[in-house]
């Protein structure tokens, strides 16, 4: 019983604000002006103490992510949010992909694991998501190209393909990726159209 009453409360809660972030250990007050209440999902991820009117105390105490439900004085509804308890690691990371990539990329924790989504609009964005994680083991990229973007950058390897001389491979847009097709004989042309295509999109596959 106590979990379809539990259930309910979060799927009447108003839209969540923020995520709370906090290290194990480490504690961390955020203000709520009006306070009242708090229910929390998971009290082994985490531990929250209503400390006054408007803040409460949040204790990290092991790795996840827990749902918060908060009743606040003059509003109508509760509101849901989110604790996630890491080591500041990909929280930092998270910061450098939005700084350095594209501010509408989604970048959440998952467990032991960062994973990105969204979508990019051009493929030196993309490119430089990938080698800003590339030693990231623990980090899933989901962010796809502009499907736009791909048949551009197509485009692009199969001109200069041709330039080259290499007229039996042709980039192809496949779904949602760049295929590197056709037949090329030689193995050092094969090398060669491999890096053209990797050169404008290192995502490319070959068949």
């Amino acid at each position: 019983m106590s979990y379809a009453v539990l259930l309910a409360v979060v799927l009447c809660a108003e839209p969540a604000e923020g995520p709370i972030r906090v290290s194990p250990g480490m504690q961390e007050v955020v203000k709520v002006p009006g306070l009242l209440k708090i229910a929390l999902g998971n009290q082994e991820v985490a531990d929250v103490t209503v400390t006054g009117a408007s803040e409460m105390l949040v204790l990290g105490k092991k790795k996840g992510k827990t749902s918060l439900t908060l009743w606040v004085k003059g509003s109508a509804k509760p509101v849901a949010r989110m604790i996630y308890v890491d080591d500041g690691k990909f929280t930092e990371l998270a910061k450098l992909v939005k700084e350095k990539v594209d501010p509408t990329l989604k970048a959440e924790v998952f467990g032991d694991k960062l994973v990105i989504d969204g979508e990019l609009d051009t493929v030196e964005d993309y490119n430089r998501l990938r080698t800003l994680v590339a030693d990231q083991p623990n980090v899933k990229v989901l962010a796809k190209l502009n499907p736009r973007a791909l048949h551009i950058v197509a485009g692009m390897i199969n001109a200069e393909l041709r330039k080259q001389g290499l007229s039996g491979a042709t980039a192809k847009v496949m779904g949602d990726r760049v295929i590197l097709d056709g037949t090329v004989g030689d193995p050092e042309d094969i090398a060669k159209a491999q890096m053209i295509a990797e050169a404008y999109y290192s995502d490319f596959r070959s068949r």
